[in-house]
This record gives structure tokens, C-alpha cells and sequence, in this order.
């Protein structure tokens, strides 16, 4: 979900368990998206993020 300068990541206890998403743009930044289990790792133009199951983060623009 974007806001005004950040993107928020909060993952959800929803199925499928594994997901990835690459190739997504968000204003103009690259983002890729993978969650395996309870761990979901962010990858904003080169920079790594991590969060965990229930655990909202947000990422500067």
C-alpha cells in the first residue's frame, strides 16, 4: 500500500503460504516482493528489506 512517501508492507496469514512477486512498479521504483512462510523479504530498488508474519513495515520513498 503506498502512502505519500512510503510503501507499508503487512503481511497477512493468507494462502499461499510461498509467494513471490518480481517486476512490480510503485512511483516509479522497482519492487520485488517473496515470502516464504512467516518471513516476507522486500527488495526496493537494490535495498533489502525484512519483516515477519503480522508484522507491518514501512519502506521510505
Amino acid at each position: 500500500m503506498p502512502t505519500h512517501d512510503a510503501v507499508i508492507i503487512d503481511p497477512l496469514p493468507l494462502e499461499p503460504a510461498d509467494v513471490a512477486l518480481t517486476g512490480v512498479t510503485i512511483r516509479d521504483r522497482s519492487v520485488s516482493l517473496n515470502r516464504q512462510g512467516d518471513t516476507t523479504s522486500i527488495q526496493l530498488d537494490g535495498a533489502s528489506y525484512e519483516t515477519a508474519l503480522g508484522s507491518p513495515l514501512e519502506i521510505p520513498l
